[in-house]
C-alpha cells in the first residue's frame, strides 16, 4: 500500500487492513482550501497530526467544515518534503485503546505543508498570501514551551534582538517570521485573526501574545512600523480624545484610511456579538468612547 492520493484509490486494500479513510472529495476540499484558507497551524509534530488534523478530518466528514488545514511543519525543508509532501500531505493516525485494540485512520485534512524558510521565495510568498487572505480565521501553535521564548535572564535573545534591529522584511527567528506575517496581514486591511496556542503548557497563550508584542513594539520604536497618528490630546474631563492622523494613510490595496475606519473598528470591538479578543484594548475607556461616538472624520472622538 502507498500513502498517496494515488494509493488511496485502492481503498479496499486499506479498509481490509482496518484503516478508516476520508469520507469526502479530498480534491474538492483542497481546491477550496487553497483558494480560501481558513486555518494555518504552526508545528507539525505528533500533537498536530493526532489532534488538530484529526479534528478537522472529523468535521469535514460530518459536513461541518468544507476546508482543511495548512501546516508550517518544520524549519527544515527536507522534513517537510519527506514527511508530508512525498505523501501528498496524508498521514497515519494509530490510537491504542485501553482494551489493547488499535484504531487506525488515514488523515487527509491536511492540504498544504510548509517549512518556515523565508530564504525560499515561493514558500515565503505563499505563506504571506495565506496571511493576507481575509478568509483566514485561525493561526494555531504547538511549538513547545521553548518555542515562545524571546527573553532569558539577560534580556532579549540574540536572534530576537537581531530581528528587531534589522526590521520585519527578512526575519531569521521563528517567531519573528510569524510577527512579519501578521504585519503583512495588518497592512492588507487588518482583518481579524485568532492566534491560539494549543500546547499543553500553562500560560502559553500569554507567552505568544507577549512575544508578538515584543516584535511589534521593537519594530515600531525603530521606525520600521510608523504610528498611524502624529499626536493626540485628551480633554480635561477625559471623555474627548483628539487624534491627528498622518497624511496619506492607505490600506495595502490603495484605499484611503480615515477616522471613520477607526470608529468602525472600535464599534466592532465593543459589540458583544463580535466577541472580540481585543476588547481589553478599550474596556477601560469612558462609555461614550466604547460606544464609538465621533464628531467628525478627522479623528476627534
Amino acid at each position: 500500500m502507498e500513502l498517496t492520493d494515488k494509493g488511496l484509490k485502492d481503498s479496499r486494500a486499506w479498509t481490509e487492513k482496518g484503516y478508516s479513510l476520508p469520507r469526502y472529495d479530498r480534491e474538492a476540499v483542497r481546491e477550496k482550501s487553497l483558494r480560501e484558507p481558513v486555518w494555518l497551524h504552526f508545528g507539525g509534530g505528533n500533537i498536530f497530526r493526532a489532534f488538530q488534523a484529526a479534528v478537522v478530518q472529523e468535521l469535514i466528514n460530518e459536513g461541518s467544515m468544507d476546508r482543511g488545514v495548512a501546516v508550517v511543519a518544520s524549519s527544515d525543508p527536507e522534513v517537510v518534503q519527506h514527511v508530508y509532501r512525498e505523501h501528498d500531505n496524508l498521514c497515519l493516525l494509530v490510537t491504542l485503546k485501553a482494551d489493547g485494540t488499535a484504531e487506525k485512520s488515514v488523515i487527509g485534512s491536511l492540504m498544504e505543508s510548509f517549512a518556515m524558510n523565508f530564504q525560499d521565495k515561493a514558500e515565503k510568498e505563499r505563506l504571506t498570501e495565506i496571511f493576507k487572505s481575509p478568509s483566514l480565521q485561525l493561526a494555531s501553535f504547538t511549538i513547545t514551551e521553548k518555542g515562545y521564548q524571546v527573553k532569558d535572564g539577560t534580556g532579549l535573545l540574540p536572534a530576537v534582538r537581531e530581528d528587531i534591529e534589522a526590521g520585519p522584511e527578512n526575519p531569521r527567528s521563528y517567531l519573528g517570521k510569524v510577527a512579519s506575517l501578521l504585519l503583512a496581514r495588518f497592512r492588507a486591511g487588518a482583518a481579524p485573526l485568532a492566534l491560539v496556542s494549543m500546547d499543553n503548557v500553562s500560560r502559553n497563550g500569554d507567552k505568544l501574545r507577549e512575544a508578538m508584542l515584543c516584535y511589534a513594539k521593537g519594530w515600531q520604536e525603530k521606525g520600521y512600523v510608523p504610528e498611524l497618528a502624529e499626536s493626540f490630546e485628551v480633554s480635561g474631563d477625559g471623555c474627548t480624545y483628539t487624534f491627528h492622523l498622518r497624511e496619506g494613510l492607505r490600506y495595502a490595496n490603495g484605499d484611503p484610511i480615515d477616522a471613520q475606519d477607526f470608529v468602525d473598528t472600535f464599534r466592532r470591538m465593543a459589540d458583544p456579538l463580535t466577541a472580540s479578543t481585543a476588547i481589553y484594548l478599550i474596556q477601560d475607556l469612558p462609555p461614550p468612547l466604547r460606544r464609538g461616538q465621533t464628531d467628525d472624520r478627522r479623528g476627534r472622538h
